[in-house]
């Protein structure tokens, strides 16, 4: 509960999207024991794109960006763990590219602001384990609440570019 306070206190108040992404990267590790992870969004063109990180290598970033078990119009997203990244076939050929990066278990976990996916969170472990019903709870509702402070933080830039523009009118 306090990390949850403590988060949705922070993005309430962030300055900008770094700051929110940050601030969610922190409550994610932090509430998944995890060693490192990540905040993709989707972009104009629905791709998915890296926007923070913690602990990845930038080749491993360029190997698996545009990647997502969802597309962007999916309204029922719900996460996907993989306990053992080395046992799971689904993963195709980025199985060899997350276990060169040193990442046994990962978490996809949805970035979903009503019933927009913006994008996802990326939990990684550097050995095999099964994330708990806890722990994919909480990091749901981490999601949740970021997935709100970034919808909001967008809102508030396209509304400030458009500022000039309704003045000079």
């Amino acid at each position: 509960i306090t990390l949850v306070h403590e988060l949705s206190t922070k993005v309430s108040r962030a300055a900008g999207l770094d700051e929110v992404y940050d601030t969610a990267l922190d409550a994610i590790l932090d509430a998944t024991r995890a060693e490192r992870a990540a905040v993709l969004l989707f972009d104009e063109d629905e791709v998915i794109r890296f926007k923070a990180w913690r602990g990845l290598s930038d080749g491993y970033r360029a190997a698996v960006e545009g990647h997502s078990p969802w597309s962007p119009d999916q309204v029922d997203a719900v996460p996907i763990t993989v306990p053992d990244v080395e046992a799971d076939t689904s993963l195709g050929h980025y199985r060899d590219v997350i276990l060169s990066e040193g990442i046994r278990a990962l978490a996809f976990v949805p970035l979903v602001h009503e019933t927009r996916l913006l994008g996802k969170f990326m939990v990684y472990l550097r050995e095999p384990r099964k994330f708990s019903k806890p722990e994919i709870r909480v990091a749901q509702t981490i999601a949740n609440h970021v997935a709100f402070a970034i919808q909001r933080k967008q809102a508030e830039q396209a509304l400030l570019r458009s500022e000039p523009r309704r003045r000079s009118r």
